[in-house]
């Protein structure tokens, strides 16, 4: 019966299954960059409000 359901689930994907497209590299830099932004922004918040 496990079997079974293997081969259904792979027959499923093979036929409905439709890949994404990669994102560009620069995509990637630019959320990484925009997510480090953040952070220090919160880290700074933080410690002006360790201050007081």
């Amino acid at each position: 019966m496990i079997a079974d359901a293997e081969q259904y689930k792979s027959g499923f994907t093979r036929h409905f299954y439709k890949p994404q497209p990669l994102r560009t590299l620069e995509d990637i830099a630019a959320d990484i960059l925009a997510v480090e932004k953040e952070a220090e922004g919160l880290l700074d918040g933080l410690l002006k409000g360790a201050t007081r």
